[in-house]
């Protein structure tokens, strides 16, 4: 054991991060086969066993019947079945912590004194049982078992300075792998401490994937490439589909820095190309129930908004710039992300001393080291042979022919001809060819022609090489290779080594690559240094930075322009930057402009920007329209915009649809509607469909409605389902329904209640719960209340109650 020595693990979804640090150190990632994150997949291999890590997923696509990608998803299972072993999923989850304490030992030299393992909020004691049973497996010990959004919640406020006074709170947004949580995390007495959780358990990195994935075979349906990737039946189907989504993940990834990735798609011979604005498209209504369940959560916190500390996005799939949009709109409170939110959890759980309290001195500030300290990468490359200048012009030929070739899509041939010319020295064809064989999935090939031509001095492929390089975990020799395109010009280079710093916490540094880079023209650049400064507090710097982009007809920083005047009040400015930017088609804009002209009573005019928006695919603007509708008498209309919105996945305008249909005797559509609504975790449509059911005569699906919605928080349906159960005969359970409706201010649950415990003999608890139905008004409450006084002899205060009961009949 290696005393002063802490160790944080954040068991994730897909991947696993190990962080540790010494006493009052700096904290340092371990890294796995080169990279911080180590995929949470595990295979079953008859000779070596357990395996994780890449090798894992590289087992995988031999044999994917023995591997299971997602162990933490399988924590409810008792056991997974991997190539005919069935193993409990403790020793599974396990290996993995195995894989973490041996490399721990190896880097630390020994087990640190300290170690915590994360988890979400929301899991029980049955599931923290099989976890420490996993960590004991693993060698770990008796390790401490920290809530993921608490761990998030230290960093906030260690690595980041960003004190939490106590009373105060910060949300942690966590999109990871496969879960999504939302989390007010406040200090009290005792520390750092949960105040109100919820999540979307089927929502994560992967769900994302999966729904790229069909947005892409929407177009490939006839394929019969396709049909196997889909529905894969041989071993090589499922690799080839495992492959799929491998090229989908790192385009996904790609699009969180530039705005288009091309990725292979295996068993079809083809490539496809995905935009920013596609993904957007597709992951809009994925987020906005996300933000959705974020709003709910700091409601049932409590916690006025000037007590919120900030908004914190964590795990991996918060990086997508959507995530940030989404919430900065909502919340009006701007995000606070880095560039490796991967990291997070497992940094913020080695800074928490003991699982309800925290450290609050911020970790030292890191000093920018002078540039290209990273040496050059040196790797062998393809050989190449002396040229005169005869060979010279050949060579252009040769490039020219396979440029023209490569843009027809010859990609065979155009390798041919790229190859003669780089061959003899051409640096462009060099580039290119690394290009192409890039394209092909050949990355290894690439690699070798792009340091060739780095070696030459072309900056492209320098840039080229440091994108590769840190997609391939390798960031120390991604660094260095941007730095020299940097260093040469290339704003890409500098762009993407300001958010590569950025992940590691040298905001000073890639603030001022970012500065480079705007003040040389990159619009993207300027738009992050006026995201991060508005996330420091910095308004005037936030619109210097808006402003240059949005003058450069950049339309997310005309939009953010927009949004940061309208916090100052400078409605008149807002309103010009917010039509420049619906003018150039940002749906986003065009429906905050209609909030802006209705504001000031230009009612028509924003109708008018709110149809542009909803016709144009952003579906708040089409609810919006709808509850307009509504509010106006039209029905008709109503449904029309409630239908586009509900059509593109909006929980809330499903369930108004519902409304809509059912005041219109569509009956059966409405329940329809409802029944979407509800498999989206919309509580009303869950009592609604109760409600429906029973008029119905279906009582036992309308109790299993009420009864989703009551444990969902629902007061109705908790009073609704106590009824139910009370005419069943089962009191006890009806009890304690009623009581937890009572609880959250039901009137005529308190008043039931008081009758079950009036006919209990428990006198003194009926007149407590008569006596809050009838301060709310109840009349019957007040005249039982009467009578249990009178019985008990206090015959002015009954009298009184008794008065108060005839008068309010």
């Amino acid at each position: 054991m290696v005393a002063g020595a802490r160790l944080g693990v954040d068991f994730g979804t897909s991947h696993t991060v190990a962080v540790w640090s010494r006493m009052d150190g700096p904290a340092s990632s371990l890294l796995f086969d080169g990279s911080p994150l180590l995929p949470s997949g595990v295979f079953a291999d008859d000779a070596r066993g357990l395996v994780t890590g890449r090798d894992a997923v590289n087992a995988a696509r031999i044999d994917p019947g023995r591997f299971e990608p997602n162990p933490k998803r399988c924590i409810d299972d008792g056991s997974l079945l991997l190539g005919g072993r069935e193993l409990p999923v403790a020793e599974v989850i396990g290996a993995v912590l195995a894989r973490v304490r041996s490399e721990a030992e190896r880097v630390i030299g020994g087990i640190p004194e300290a170690v915590s393992v994360t988890h979400p909020a929301v899991w029980g004691p049955r599931r923290l049982v099989i976890l420490a049973d996993a960590a004991t497996r693993a060698g770990l010990g008796d390790v401490d078992l920290v809530a993921e959004p608490v761990a998030a919640a230290a960093y906030f406020s260690t690595a980041l300075g960003r004190e939490i006074a106590e009373g105060r709170g910060v949300v942690v947004f966590d999109l990871g792998g496969g879960t999504f949580d939302a989390t007010v995390v406040a200090r009290g007495e005792a520390g750092l401490e949960v105040r109100a959780v919820d999540g979307l358990d089927d929502f994560g990195g992967v769900d994302i994937d999966d729904a790229i994935v069909d947005y892409v075979g929407r177009s490939m349906v006839d394929d019969p490439g396709w049909a196997r990737l889909a529905n894969p039946a041989s071993s090589d189907d499922r690799r080839a589909s495992r492959v799929l989504f491998e090229e989908v993940r790192m385009a996904k990834e790609t699009l969180s820095r530039h705005a288009s990735a091309d990725f292979l798609i295996p068993q079809t011979d083809t490539t496809t190309h995905l935009t920013r604005e596609e993904l957007e498209t597709i992951t809009r209504p994925l987020l906005g129930q996300a933000v959705d369940v974020t709003k709910a959560v700091i409601q049932m916190a409590k916690l006025p908004g000037d007590r919120l500390a900030g908004v914190f996005l964590v795990g991996g799939g918060s990086r997508m710039p959507l995530a940030a949009t989404l919430l900065h709109r909502a919340l009006e409170i701007a995000p606070t992300i880095l560039e490796q939110p991967e990291l997070v959890v497992a940094q913020g759980a080695t800074t928490i001393t003991n699982p309800t309290t925290t450290t609050t001195a911020p970790l030292a500030a890191r000093a920018a080291p002078p540039a290209a300290t990273v040496p050059q990468p040196q790797a062998s490359t393809p050989a190449t042979a002396s040229t005169s200048p005869d060979d010279t012009e050949a060579a252009e030929a040769a490039f020219d022919l396979g440029a023209a070739l490569h843009e027809q899509g010859k990609l065979g041939e155009a390798e041919k001809w790229y190859r003669k010319a780089a061959g003899a020295n051409h640096t462009r064809a060099t580039h290119k060819l690394g290009n192409l064989l890039d394209e092909q999935g050949n990355k290894a090939g690439a690699e070798a022609w792009w340091r060739k031509a780095a070696a030459a001095g072309y900056s492209n492929a320098m840039y080229n090489l440091g994108l590769l390089l840190n997609d391939q975990g390798r960031p120390a020799e991604a660094e260095g290779w941007y730095r020299q395109a940097a260093d040469a010009g290339d704003t890409d280079a500098m762009y993407d080594l300001g958010l590569l710093l950025n992940g590691q916490g040298r905001l000073g540094e890639a603030e001022a690559w970012w500065q480079t880079a705007a003040e040389a023209g990159y619009d993207e650049a300027a738009v992050k240094l006026g995201f991060v400064a508005n996330g420091q507090g910095k308004p005037g710097e936030a619109e210097k930075w808006y402003r240059k982009a949005a003058d450069a007809d950049h339309t997310t920083a005309m939009f953010n322009l927009g949004l940061l005047l309208c916090e100052q009040e400078r409605l008149g400015e807002a309103e010009t930057w917010y039509r420049k930017a619906s003018e150039a088609g940002d749906t986003e804009a065009m429906y905050n402009l209609g909030f802006l002209l209705d504001g000031q009573g230009r009612a028509a005019e924003a109708e008018g920007w709110w149809r542009k928006s909803a016709d144009a695919g952003y579906t708040h603007a089409a609810f919006d329209l709808g509850i307009m509708a509504s509010g106006q008498g039209k029905p008709g209309e109503a449904e029309k915009w409630y239908r586009k919105a509900a059509d593109a996945d909006h929980t809330k305008a499903m369930y108004n649809l519902g409304l809509v249909l059912y005041e219109q005797g569509k009956v059966g559509d409405a329940e329809a509607w409802w029944r979407k609504a509800a498999a989206a975790h919309h509580t009303d449509a869950m009592y609604n469909l109760g409600i429906l059911l029973q008029q119905r005569g279906r009582l036992e699906d309308a109790q299993g409605w009420y009864r989703e919605a009551a444990e969902a928080d629902h007061t109705e349906a908790a009073y609704n389902l106590g009824a139910a159960l009370h005419d069943q005969g089962k009191r006890r359970e009806a009890e304690a329904w009623w009581r937890t409706a009572a609880d959250a201010g039901h009137t005529k649950a308190a008043y039931n209640l008081g009758i079950v415990l009036d006919r209990q003999g428990m006198r003194r608890e009926a007149e407590g719960w008569y006596r809050t139905a009838a301060d709310a008004g109840y009349a019957d409450a007040m005249h039982n209340l009467g009578l249990l006084l009178r019985e008990q002899g206090r015959h002015r205060e009954a009298d009184d109650w008794l008065r108060k009961s005839t008068a309010a009949q």
